[in-house]
């Protein structure tokens, strides 16, 4: 009896093993997966988005100059991404030509605001050619919700440069915070329709009161510089956003203008 009850028992387990082996197998799969992984499932459709976004871009090239306002009308449902990564990506994404032309320069030395605002385009175009950082190419959640947000892109805000000042050092503890000018036109990613235009004028700014910058090592200008034309980089982006979301009721923008101390009207989170 011990015998036959053991037998028993061992064949239970070897059906209930058969059964939840597929469930274990697909989690360690999900677990191991890789950059290569992902890039492969989303090479087709990324591909053809970045074929549609480089016919949106030369549009953009050709357009005339911006003066002022115009267009939009009809323009609705159009959501730009907050970067909650636990939501899905918005579908509308901002573009400035300049960082695009040379990411070399305007892109992969900056750190956050690179992240938030080029990522979708830049980190997709590497994963696809096989040239990802390393610290990205170990990071194969990160690289997929690029693609998500790269493949969720129907409307596309490009920004044209006009005049651009970066930030510097001056000497000792003093810097200059950059400033932007140039225009921005949203299209339709799918047909490069242009649905509306407008100028735009951003403006670097400090973090602190009276003119100090506590965040700035005057010992290190170099690293200081580069943090200053990161947020000039995030700075240009989201008041193009902010701008658009005043221009049209159909755009829903993380971001809206404040004036500052110094009389700009600058980019904060809508709260």
């Amino acid at each position: 009896m011990p015998a036959i009850a053991t037998r028993v028992s061992t064949s239970k387990h070897t059906r209930l093993a058969a059964l939840i082996a597929p469930a274990i197998g697909a989690a360690l799969a999900g677990c191991t997966r890789t950059t290569e992984d992902v890039t492969s499932q989303h090479r087709d459709a990324a591909q053809g988005q970045l074929a549609r976004l480089a016919a949106v871009v030369e549009n953009a090239r050709s357009a005339a100059s911006v003066t002022e306002a115009t267009g939009f009308e009809g323009v609705a449902g159009v959501a730009f991404d907050d970067h909650d990564t636990d939501a899905p990506p918005g579908n509308a994404r901002v573009l400035w030509l300049t960082a695009f032309d040379d990411p070399g320069e305007h892109v992969d030395p900056r750190h956050w605001s690179y992240a938030e605002h080029a990522g979708w385009w830049r980190q997709t175009a590497q994963a696809l050619d096989g040239s990802l950082p390393e610290n990205l190419a170990a990071l194969p959640n990160r690289v997929e919700r690029r693609f998500e947000e790269l493949e969720a892109a129907e409307y596309v805000l490009v920004i044209r440069t006009e005049h651009l000042t970066e930030p510097a050092h001056s000497s000792g503890s003093l810097f200059s915070l950059g400033a932007f000018a140039g225009d921005a036109l949203l299209y339709r990613v799918e047909n490069a329709e242009l649905l509306g235009s407008f100028p735009v004028d951003a403006f670097g700014y400090s973090i602190g009161f009276g003119g100090m910058d506590m965040t700035l090592d005057p010992s290190n200008p170099e690293r200081a510089v580069e943090n200053l034309k990161d947020r000039l980089f995030g700075c240009i982006h989201q008041t193009a956003m902010a701008r658009l979301n005043e221009l049209a009721d159909g755009v829903a923008s993380p971001f809206v203008l404040a004036e500052n101390e110094r009389g700009h009207l600058v980019p904060r989170r809508r709260d």
